[in-house]
């Protein structure tokens, strides 16, 4: 006849490895989230449905100033103070 201390610890052994079966049965047979693009291309998803990708045009050039040109306030005061 076993021990009621041997039975204890088969019982608590078998409820060990039978928690969450069911639980991973059903994952493996379904999945656990639906599947959905993560980085779809052109970056967020509801900017890539707004704008197709062929209406992007690129900046001109020409159009950016050159740093050395802009001075900042405290500098032009200081210049004209003589």
């Amino acid at each position: 006849m076993v021990s009621n201390s041997s039975k204890t610890k088969l019982r608590r052994i078998h409820k060990k490895a039978k928690q969450g079966r069911d639980r991973k049965r059903k994952l493996e047979r379904q999945g656990s989230t639906p599947k959905f693009p993560i980085h779809p291309e052109g970056g967020k998803a509801s900017t890539a449905a707004k704008k197709p990708a062929a209406a992007k045009k690129p900046k001109p050039a020409a159009a950016s100033k050159p740093a050395a040109a802009s001075k900042p306030a405290a500098d032009k005061k200081a210049d004209t103070a003589g």
